[in-house]
């Protein structure tokens, strides 16, 4: 969060996208990252609720959308075959990588929310 506000010279953003899922951890750092009539879309799917301090939307007059984050099923198809062509790099986004022994501490991992996205190999 201070990053942020470091980065605008305290501003702070117009613009947050929480696509993590995680929704507890994610929605306070953004309500405090917010320049006045910010906005802030909502992407990930998460199985708990955001917490919210309606206060930050009051005073800087923040909006909040949520979005399925897709335009449908057919979205995924395309996305495979950029991935498979080569064309669409998902590396990046990978938070840890697992051998097949540690596919139970990857499943905590993700469960608990400490990992985002990984990848088990042999």
């Amino acid at each position: 969060m201070e990053e942020v506000l470091e980065v605008t010279g305290g501003e702070g953003v117009d613009l947050e996208v929480e696509s993590a899922g995680g929704p507890t951890f994610g929605m306070p750092q953004a309500e405090r990252c917010m320049n006045f009539g910010g906005k802030i879309v909502d992407i990930g799917r998460a199985d708990k609720s955001a917490p919210v301090f309606f206060e930050l939307y009051q005073v800087r007059a923040l909006q909040a959308y949520g979005s399925q984050g897709h335009a449908g099923n057919s979205v995924w198809p395309n996305v495979i075959k950029l991935m498979a062509s080569g064309r669409l790099d998902t590396t990046k986004i990978i938070t840890s990588r697992y051998g097949i022994p540690d596919v139970p501490k990857a499943l905590e991992k993700l469960k608990d929310r400490e990992d985002a996205k990984v990848t088990i190999k042999p």
